[in-house]
């Protein structure tokens, strides 16, 4: 997948997810040259292919607004939502999986710091790469699939067969999660988080590992937020 079609399916997707509504100013370009890690010409070419099919519209001096939802009647190209053989949990129950997700991820951060061994740590690195790869030219299932392989070799570093065992009873529903987050995986954020979670079990840190999956999640929860017209309860 090359730059302009990875960056347009992540633009509709946060357009199909109500991250905007009908009428509101999406981002500056800046911040979304940031956000999808993207060059100025790529987005403008993907602006332009949205704003000719009625989407957006770019008011000079003052942005550029969504117009039409995809997939609506009057928009000509009927995208569809990343994945969308798989049915898209409710928000609610997004935030409450996230909940159970966090508990469990942040309990593997600091076990796979403390417990892993060279071995792990290099299954780890390798799926870290492999999810690298699928943000630059992978498929949206390939993103997804990548994503959670990265979290389940964490997870089996801790060699606790508890843990292990929980994690695989709920993967499906963490797969669920994972989904309405994937275009997060391009920000610079997101970047960051991955790596420094690496850098964290590669020192044995615990403590950071542990510090910066709670980040992880924080940052999660803070974009649930935005999409959910109700309160989502994000625990502690």
């Amino acid at each position: 997948m090359n730059k302009y079609q990875r960056t347009r399916d992540a633009l509709l997707d946060a357009i199909y997810y109500r991250e905007w509504q009908i009428g509101q100013a999406l981002p500056t370009e800046p911040q979304l040259m940031v956000r999808f890690s993207v060059g100025r010409n790529t987005l403008r070419e993907v602006i332009r292919s949205l704003t000719t099919e009625g989407i957006v519209e770019v008011i000079q001096g003052s942005g550029t607004y969504l117009r039409r939802m995809p997939g609506s009647a009057q928009a000509t190209n009927l995208h569809q939502p990343l994945l969308p053989a798989l049915p898209m949990l409710p928000l609610e129950d997004i935030g409450e999986v996230l909940i159970l997700r966090r508990a469990l991820e942040v309990q593997a951060a600091e076990l796979a710091a403390l417990h892993r061994s060279e071995e792990d740590m290099a299954h780890i690195l390798h799926k870290a790469q492999v999810h690298y790869q699928a943000c630059k030219t992978g498929s949206c299932t390939e993103l997804l699939d990548t994503d959670l392989e990265f979290h389940r070799s964490i997870v089996e570093a801790t060699h606790s067969k508890i843990l292990i065992q929980l994690y695989q009873m709920i993967e499906k529903r963490i797969r669920d999660t994972i989904r309405p987050f994937l275009h997060l995986a391009y920000s610079a954020k997101g970047g960051f988080l991955h790596q420094a979670l690496l850098d964290a079990i590669e020192q044995q840190n615990a403590e950071r590992a542990v510090q910066v999956t709670r980040e992880h999640f924080d940052y999660l929860f803070a974009y649930l937020a935005k999409q959910s017209a109700a309160p989502i309860i994000k625990g502690r």
